[in-house]
């Protein structure tokens, strides 16, 4: 049971408090669902007494790529900077040396921060989170920019997985990120990351809860794709009575860039969301990834919500 302080904290630093549907009692109904199947993972680890809580997930390919343990938290509260030091105290304790702890929180989160910048945390980002109503949808907008470009669905029959994952590795060589700015990670992680996130997506893609979008030129020649994703939550969906999707990766061909692909083929994704009675669609980017927000501005998106990305190495 979650000590009431602490959801409201939680309740507080989330991106879910920013839509309307979400009031603070069905928020901690649907927490309490999420801590408790999130805690049969025996790979995961949830910390929780009456002054703080934080659930650690595993990460099981950045665990194999990075040769250590790896673990996400996405949700921790812990009410002043003191008790935080603790929290962290605990988490290390709690974990094999050499483990890596990946904190991804609200940038309002002042006790958390602090703590972490005094136990030697590396700041790695700092993203910022779109949201989009569907009643604010430009639909005659994203219904011009289908039909000026040529664009179609992945298909599974025609190699398109090793299309995106050509397309991937071209797109993210050297490309500076999180991974790439951490003097303590042995190396760049990111193309293999993602080559490995592509063939997931693909997977959920048969089942109809994911959607690979490939772009290609005149020629015939692959120049860009992206993955949405409908986030397929039935304790979200009975709780809040909403639906949401979700822009995950966008992926494009140096010689294909400048030349709205990436405006068409979200505006093409959008379009699927609409069709499928998605209420809102998220999306994220680092905060320095300017061209992305700036589509995503015009097509009706807006900003709601800021994150940091902290890498604590133990």
């Amino acid at each position: 049971m979650l000590e009431e302080e602490l959801v409201k904290d939680l309740f507080m630093h989330d991106l879910l408090s920013h839509l309307n549907e979400v009031s603070h009692e069905k928020y901690r109904t649907y927490l309490e669902r999420k801590l408790k199947e999130k805690s049969y993972d025996r790979n995961n680890i949830f910390i929780n007494n009456r002054n703080y809580m934080a659930i650690l997930e595993y990460n099981s390919p950045a665990s194999e790529l990075l040769s250590n343990k790896t673990y996400y938290i996405f949700k921790a509260s812990c009410p002043d900077s003191k008790k935080c030091l603790e929290l962290l105290k605990i988490i290390k304790e709690s974990l094999d040396p050499g483990s890596l702890v990946i904190f991804r929180i609200s940038t309002e989160n002042y006790p958390l921060i602090s703590a972490l910048t005094h136990t030697g945390a590396i700041l790695t980002e700092t993203q910022i989170i779109y949201l989009l109503k569907r009643d604010k949808m430009n639909l005659e907008y994203v219904m011009n920019m289908r039909e000026k470009y040529l664009d179609r669905a992945f298909h599974p029959g025609l190699n398109d997985l090793e299309t995106i994952k050509q397309l991937i590795r071209i797109s993210f060589k050297n490309y500076p990120n999180r991974f790439s700015v951490d003097p303590f990670l042995k190396r760049n992680i990111t193309v293999e990351l993602y080559e490995k996130w592509a063939e997931s997506v693909i997977k959920k893609s048969m089942d109809g809860g994911a959607f690979a979008l490939v772009v290609r030129e005149e020629k015939g020649k692959p120049c860009a794709g992206a993955f949405e994703e409908i986030k397929e939550d039935r304790d979200f969906e009975e709780i809040f009575n909403l639906r949401t999707g979700e822009f995950l990766l966008y992926f494009s061909h140096p010689e294909c860039r400048g030349k709205n692909y990436y405006t068409m083929i979200t505006s093409y994704g959008l379009k699927i969301f609409y069709d499928l009675g998605i209420d809102y669609v998220i999306t994220e980017t680092h905060i320095d990834n300017r061209y992305p927000q700036y589509v995503w501005v015009k097509q009706g998106f807006r900003p709601v919500y800021s994150r940091y990305t902290f890498n604590l190495h133990l």
